[in-house]
């Protein structure tokens, strides 16, 4: 799994963050766990998925988007999208979540 070097997580899962990050990265499906990532399509900034879906994904655009976070349910995965697009529009003055990932990705290597 392709994870953002430093992942968002919800309230409850930051608790359990590295066993839900050791499952994911086992090819295991917790239940309840949503991930959020960047969009594969451009239209839309992130996505929140499970685990199954993303792998879905993964076999059928042949690429791994990039997790910036997980959560503990979907209202806990909806309040972490908004605390993302908050950060970035705290550090650029944009809501353009794809854009300063991709960017900041491409600094990392």
């Amino acid at each position: 799994m392709n994870w953002y070097r430093v992942p968002y997580f919800g309230q409850t899962a930051e608790k359990r963050k590295y066993k839900i990050m050791q499952k994911l990265d086992a090819g295991e499906n917790p239940l309840l766990v949503y991930l959020i990532m960047l969009a594969p399509t451009p239209v839309n900034q992130m996505e929140i998925v499970s685990p199954a879906e993303y792998r879905r994904q993964q076999r059928r655009n042949g690429m791994e988007p990039l997790i910036l976070g997980a959560a503990i349910g979907m209202d806990e995965a909806k309040a972490l999208a908004g605390e993302i697009v908050a950060d970035v529009y705290r550090l650029t003055g944009t809501a353009d979540v794809k854009g300063y990932y991709l960017k900041e990705k491409s600094f990392r290597f």
